[in-house]
């Protein structure tokens, strides 16, 4: 029932199992580039090694970490890439819908089918397999832009204040939501959504490119004043395109 702490020293040379048992338990990646293979509830393997029973997975410093979650992999903690390095993550939503918020560049949360995975110390993320995507920002200001990828059907969502985003097209809608604060997205490159719905939110939406889908387009710019000099206003301008 203890919260317990195992590092990892290098790749196992024979088979072996760790077990984190009752408690809150952390998994301290090695030194060297390695992938998670998240598989399970806190189970999975790297660097050769297997873990079930684990709530917290940390890579080691100045390093790759790649966390790799499959179709039902699950952490009831934190994926932490630790400091300094190129760590990423990468999930496969296996049909369910996927919904981000950020905390700062590196930190935030994604939930997968309303299971969430808390993530920090990372750089980029990719997503795949999510029918649904809501994409969201930080709470405060936020400088997004939506573009294409180098990889086909894909594409890129960045925020200043928030994590790198590399998406595949979701089969059922997409969003992109600055959420609170006074957010820009500027819309960039040719983007072909193929027969999605796409919706933006933000308080300025800049369209410095074309969007093709066969669903509705919703551009939604709404920006409130509650400054406190007088009573609060607000000001929108949508773009509903059928």
């Amino acid at each position: 029932s203890l919260a317990d702490r195992i590092a990892l020293v290098g790749a196992a040379l024979r088979a072996i199992r760790l077990l984190g048992g009752a408690g809150f338990d952390t998994l301290l990646g090695p030194v060297e580039d390695v992938t998670w293979w998240i598989s399970g509830e806190g189970a999975g393997s790297v660097a050769g090694i297997e873990f079930d029973g684990f709530e917290n997975l940390v890579g080691a410093a100045d390093n790759r970490d790649t966390f790799d979650f499959g179709p039902v992999g699950r952490i009831s903690g934190i994926i932490d890439g630790g400091p300094g390095g190129f760590d990423s993550l990468a999930i496969d939503a296996n049909g369910n819908p996927v919904r981000t918020t950020a905390n700062d560049p590196h930190s935030g949360v994604l939930s997968v089918g309303g299971n969430a995975i808390r993530y920090s110390g990372l750089e980029p993320i990719r997503i795949t397999g999510a029918p649904d995507l809501h994409l969201g920002a930080t709470s405060g200001d936020d400088v997004m832009t939506l573009t294409p990828s180098a990889t086909l059907g894909k594409f890129i969502f960045d925020a200043a204040m928030a994590e790198v985003i590399e998406f595949a097209i979701p089969s059922g809608s997409l969003t992109i939501d600055g959420l609170d604060g006074i957010d820009i997205l500027t819309i960039s490159g040719a983007l072909d959504f193929g027969a999605i719905p796409f919706t933006a939110l933000a308080e300025s939406i800049v369209l410095d490119g074309s969007i093709t889908t066969s669903g509705a387009v919703a551009l939604i710019a709404e920006a409130t004043d509650a400054s406190g000099f007088g009573p609060a206003e607000t000001w929108a301008a949508d773009v509903l395109v059928n």
